[in-house]
């Protein structure tokens, strides 16, 4: 376990109040004025969990993996890989043009996500699904597609004898491959009520993970 000390601080021109963490930076301006601002309190930060918290969460590492297919924003992958080190997914395969750890951006949302989660780069997503299809894995594929199966219905008892279960996301624009659609076991989509037709690609991926990593509590081992 490590901790930190961030501060609460507030302006004394335009009144923000907001978290200081940059303990080595001793600029503290309003970030949005540049105004002086005052310590108003100093807070205890703690980040990851005790081994204490780990042996309560026997959930942590399910043969569960995600496959990120072509995603353009870093800033995505980083958010992405965050959730699916919080849902104690196994592994990450990046495919394609999607940006790895190595991007500053991705370490920008994954906050250090990218270091706790194993992860994987591969050129084509297609060949790679041909392969880990041969090995057992279960190929669950999110897309808004009219055909797909609504997230709220899908049932994971067909994946009994799969060595393991990879969740596909894809391109935030032409979405996932459709060679890979075509592998896929099951494609599901998330119903919109609103106007929009998607959500963005880390959120769509954060709702869906959950959704499957609780669906298969307890139905592959």
């Amino acid at each position: 376990m490590s901790a930190d000390i961030y501060q609460i601080r507030e302006c004394n021109h335009c009144g923000l109040r907001y978290p200081y963490v940059d303990a080595g930076n001793k600029n503290s301006r309003c970030p949005a004025c540049l105004g002086v601002t005052q310590l108003i309190s100093e807070q205890l930060f703690i980040r990851g969990l005790t081994s204490i918290d780990r042996q309560q969460h026997p959930n942590l590492q399910k043969p569960i993996a995600g496959l990120l297919d072509n995603i353009r924003s870093a800033l995505n992958v980083g958010s992405i890989l965050r959730t699916a080190d919080g849902l104690g997914f196994k592994h990450m395969y990046l495919c394609g043009i999607t940006p790895t750890p190595e991007n500053p951006e991705v370490t920008k949302t994954g906050l250090g996500a990218q270091d706790s989660i194993p992860w994987s780069f591969h050129h084509n997503g297609v060949n790679l699904v041909k392969s880990i299809k041969m090995e057992g894995t279960g190929i669950i594929v999110l897309e808004n597609k009219n055909e797909a199966m609504s997230i709220a219905v899908f049932k994971p008892e067909d994946f009994r004898a799969a060595t393991q279960v990879v969740l596909v996301v894809g391109n935030e624009i032409t979405g996932v491959d459709p060679a890979v659609i075509d592998m896929a076991d099951v494609c599901m989509k998330i119903p919109m009520s609103g106007q929009k037709s998607s959500f963005n690609v880390s959120n769509a991926f954060a709702i869906a993970a959950y959704v499957v990593s609780s669906k298969f509590e307890g139905i592959i081992d």
